[in-house]
């Protein structure tokens, strides 16, 4: 598994952010990271949906989301979401940023 700190083009570097101090930052960095984030990046995180919830009710984060469809191997069908950032919203990575550094301090 790659570090999200050792990146090449780190959002970390870049905005010079620590490390994540909760699972609802390391959620949000994984999203900026990424570029996405989904169900199957946090399969041990119970409270995942209701993080991404809070990310865009209470901390007014613009995000997006598709369903893509999987087959288990069982041959059972489903479907899960992958969200992403805005790419309409202005200055939307700023933004995560800085929810992100009000959160982890």
């Amino acid at each position: 598994m790659i570090s999200l700190f050792s990146t090449k083009k780190s959002i970390v570097k870049t905005y010079n952010l620590k490390k994540p101090n909760s699972y609802t930052t390391e959620v949000l960095l994984t999203l900026m990271e990424k570029g996405e984030v989904s169900l199957k990046d946090f399969p041990y995180l119970a409270s995942y949906r209701t993080i991404v919830s809070e990310l865009r009710t209470t901390h007014g984060l613009g995000l997006l989301f598709e369903e893509r469809e999987f087959e288990t191997k069982y041959g059972n069908k489903g479907k899960y979401r992958v969200h992403y950032l805005n790419p309409l919203s202005p200055n939307g990575l700023e933004k995560a940023v800085g929810i992100y550094q009000k959160l982890n301090s």
